[in-house]
């Protein structure tokens, strides 16, 4: 593959290397354009001398090999090993605070050496104009100079390597995003796009294809780098990290120009954030008020982002409200930042307040607004969350029930700092939404990725971002509906009840919601059915509520001789019905679960069906939940006879319409006012939806989170358990 620069039309590029350290004459607009002046100044004050040295002599023999572009797996390896013991080594020495922000610190240092070394590779210094050989060596003696009058000289070779980086991301930079403006506004709020930001996208074609190709070394390096630097992390030592890394004091990375930064380093992040601050204005009918909650709301970016976006769609200004939480100092410059991006002060009522994800989750009740449409946002904020703490987020029904829509704008899991890095990494990590619908109570749906282009490398999640739209799972149900309720996996596992079940029933009999009990399984009667759910607890469910496949095959049918495979279960039901069984000739052979079948049984069953009596199946599951896991279900044996015959049978159970539809019938109700609830995709989910019921599916039996995701079968509602699922 030809080098990724190679492939650019673009002039040699000349860097100013003003825009990385301004001197007193230079100019205002090219002051401003230096957005890496604060880690050129910071970088040797951040770290304690001690630690500094140590960590600058460890990763000084790779300086060479990164500018040369000839960092290999040997490299990759002992790059890994370096920034170990480095982690080892601070979680030693220093409290948690300080360990995991020296550790933080190093993992950047390291990712600075790989973001030369690829760049090198796909030979960036081609588009370099020869006079930048002279900036760097300029470059590497005003920085000596810096440090020295801070009191912390630096190594000579270190100089040169940083020199050498901010170079190469100054030309980079340069290359993608001339003036580090992303976005830029018309008149009406209209936003316009770079020329230059498509070009970016196909730099992401580049980092998908490191990340298919990258080897085991080079993986857990920057996996390392990305996220794994803060495994084991507590809550209040991640949440004071991050009011640090925000901090916006002399000794932080980062200063007041902090999105300007962000937005040249991960510039697919600005644009993101304009188009979802479109998509939430474009999705408000303004039937009602919008009361928007933001938290890690930063210096109030998506705020401005937002207003000009109810500028461009013609929205009512006046009915809208923002509200944002910022645990860290960024919000103090929202004002200033909004009046930037805007031309203009932020609405008086709308505001950027301290707080954080762990505070709003005890006082949500005290943000939303009565009679508003009340939307919560985290824009590129929750990767920076405790990850229980967002669990809790998405797990509070309350929380759910207050706020109509939650909306997730962040990178895509595998984003890494991918710039830095040069590829998007998995990062196995709280960052990864991609099954919030299935983990939470909310139902989610990817409303776009950006870029939206199909990418080569399309397995890897194609975009640098990607705006998520949560909302709770409500049924279509008017003033009188049912429930069809799957026993196996949703009520019980075997003889244990699930967990919350019970109660889900004894509160659906005390609100008199009328409900059948269903199940495919043809082993107990109702009455042993019922007997087993008083022993759980559940004393006053009436037989009558309990519907087997048994009884859909005797009711079915017209009475007639049969031959069994299945226990006393079926033989009652089809005896009830006027069934007369073993007698000749056979007119039905009819199959259910048993847990005695013997060769025999079979062989009477396949002679039956080839002397033309009729095949029955009362369901076709391929498994059913027992105590140990999962055992054969009655589609076992039914396959069996099947294939022996050659003959397809009749199936009256699940996932056919005939058991859903007669159990909308018993209920009283038309089928598209019956929900039914079950565990298992096949047979409780897309059964009802073909005979037109509405569905939930719980994830407490066969489905799980990536079950459902392979499977193209979509419930109406997906929740971990039957405590879950509410009715408005």
């Amino acid at each position: 593959m030809k080098p990724f620069f190679l492939q650019l039309t673009a002039d040699p590029v000349v860097v100013d290397i003003r825009k990385i350290i301004p001197t007193g004459d230079t100019p205002d607009e090219i002051r401003k354009q230096a957005v890496y002046f604060g880690l050129v100044r910071k970088l040797p004050t951040f770290l304690p001398a001690e630690v500094r040295n140590l960590i600058c002599s460890m990763l000084r023999p790779f300086h060479e090999p990164a500018m040369s572009g000839a960092l290999d797996h040997s490299h990759y390896r002992r790059l890994l090993d370096t920034f170990n013991f480095f982690r080892e080594n601070f979680l030693d020495r220093f409290d948690a605070f300080t360990a995991y922000k020296t550790i933080n610190c190093s993992a950047m240092l390291i990712a600075l050496q790989l973001f030369v070394d690829n760049c090198t590779k796909e030979q960036i210094m081609r588009l370099s104009a020869p006079q930048n050989l002279v900036a760097v060596e300029d470059l590497t003696r005003q920085i000596a100079t810096l440090y020295a009058d801070q009191d912390a000289p630096i190594h000579p070779a270190d100089a040169r390597f940083y020199a050498h980086y901010f170079t190469v991301q100054a030309l980079f930079d340069q290359l993608f995003i001339a003036d580090g403006e992303v976005v830029r506004y018309g008149e009406n709020g209209a936003p316009e796009l770079i020329g230059g930001y498509v070009r970016l996208c196909s730099y992401t074609e580049l980092s998908n294809r490191k990340l298919v190709t990258a080897g085991d070394a080079e993986r857990a390096l920057c996996y390392a780098l990305t996220t794994g630097w803060g495994e084991g992390i507590d809550v209040d030592t991640w949440n004071l990290l991050n009011q640090d890394y925000y901090s916006m004091s002399d000794d932080n990375f980062f200063s007041a120009d902090y999105d300007s930064h962000l937005e040249k380093l991960i510039p697919q992040f600005a644009y993101a954030r304009v188009r979802a601050a479109e998509s939430i204005a474009a999705a408000w009918d303004e039937k009602k008020p919008l009361n928007l909650v933001e938290v890690g709301a930063g210096s109030g970016a998506f705020a401005a982002c937002v207003f000009m976006a109810l500028k461009h769609a013609g929205k009512d200004l006046s009915r809208f409200s923002y509200k944002g939480l910022e645990p860290s100092m960024l919000r103090t410059v929202y004002a200033d930042n909004f009046a930037n991006r805007t031309g203009q002060q932020p609405p008086d009522d709308w505001a950027v307040e301290k707080g954080s994800l762990e505070s709003f989750l005890e006082t949500y009740r005290d943000h939303i607004q009565e009679g508003a449409e009340n939307v919560y946002l985290q824009s590129y904020s929750i990767h920076h969350c405790y990850g229980p703490s967002v669990a809790r987020l998405l797990g509070n029904p309350e929380i759910q029930q207050c706020y109509d829509k939650v909306y997730v704008l962040d990178g895509l899991s595998e984003h890494g700092w991918t710039k830095m890095n040069y590829m998007p990494l998995d990062c196995r990590s709280p960052e990864n939404f991609d099954n919030c619908a299935v983990t939470g109570i909310w139902q989610a749906r990817v409303l776009w990725h950006e870029p939206e282009e199909v990418l080569e490398h399309h397995a890897v999640n194609r975009g640098w971002a990607v705006l998520r739209e949560l909302t709770p799972p409500r049924l279509n149900l008017g003033e009188n509906f049912g429930l069809v309720i799957d026993l196996d996996g949703t009520i019980y596992h075997d003889k244990e009840a699930i967990p919350g079940a019970i109660d889900f029933l004894k509160h659906l009999d005390a609100q008199e919601i009328p409900y059948l009990l269903m199940t495919n399984r043809t082993d107990r009667t109702p009455t042993e059915v019922q007997k087993m759910l008083a022993g759980f607890g559940a004393a006053d469910i009436a037989s009558e509520r309990i519907y087997t496949a048994a009884h859909a095959a005797a009711e079915c049918l017209e009475p007639g001789n049969a031959v069994i495979i299945g226990t006393h279960a079926i033989e009652e039901a089809l005896t009830e019905k006027g069934f007369t069984l073993n007698d000749h000739p056979v007119d039905y052979v009819v199959v259910g679960r048993d847990p005695g079948l013997t060769y025999d049984k079979l062989t009477r069953a396949v002679q039956g069906v080839l002397n033309g009596a009729r095949f029955v199946a009362t369901n076709t599951d391929r498994l059913m939940n027992v105590a140990s896991g999962f055992a054969p279900g009655t589609g076992a044996t039914v396959a069996a006879i099947q294939t022996a015959t050659g003959v397809d049978p009749l199936v009256v159970g699940k996932p056919k319409p005939y058991m859903f539809l007669t159990a909308a019938k018993r209920l009283g109700l038309p089928p598209g006012q019956v929900v039914m609830i079950g565990d298992n995709l096949e047979t409780d989910i897309q059964g009802a939806r073909d005979a037109g019921l509405q569905t939930v599916l719980v994830l407490t039996g066969v489905a799980d989170a990536e079950t459902v995701a392979a499977s193209g079968i979509e419930p109406d509602v997906i929740l971990p358990d039957l405590t879950s699922l509410r009715f408005n």
